[in-house]
């Protein structure tokens, strides 16, 4: 979870969580985030799997259950993606709260693109591209 602050614009990254679950516990994740934060907002990578969880979201706001999301389609590689955005890190455009899950998140950010899965840096990633695109609001994003 990453959270804009109005004034300052800095990015603050408060909770990362990293699962693998199937496509209804996805589903069933976004909704209950979207409980905890309602003024939050899902970005997701409409690629292979991710476009049915897109689609799923999508039949929730239809039947009456608003979940704002948005879709992207990545333009470049991972690598590429967050050597764009190390220069936010480094003028602390992005601040790490404290927490074992966030300890985690850096070691992953640290470690890629050797560690065996990162879809908790590519969804950081994401996050991080969707609030320099939106500039003002805060979002979780399931990649």
């Amino acid at each position: 979870a990453e959270g804009r602050h109005r004034q300052t614009g800095k990015i603050y990254v408060t909770k990362s969580y990293k699962t693998r679950c199937n496509i209804i516990d996805q589903v069933n994740l976004c909704v209950n985030w979207h409980i905890l934060f309602p003024k939050a907002w899902f970005r997701i990578e409409t690629v292979a799997y991710q476009k049915a969880l897109f689609q799923l979201l999508g039949d929730r706001t239809r039947q009456g259950q608003y979940i704002p999301i948005t879709e992207f389609k990545p333009n470049k590689d991972k690598m590429m993606r967050l050597l764009a955005i190390i220069p936010f890190i480094e003028r602390g455009d992005i601040i790490f709260c404290e927490g074992r899950d966030i300890d985690e998140l850096i070691a992953s950010i640290c470690a890629f693109p050797f560690a065996e899965h990162d879809d908790d840096v590519d969804a950081f990633i994401s996050m991080v591209e969707g609030f320099i695109e939106r500039k003002k609001l805060p979002g979780l994003l399931v990649g």
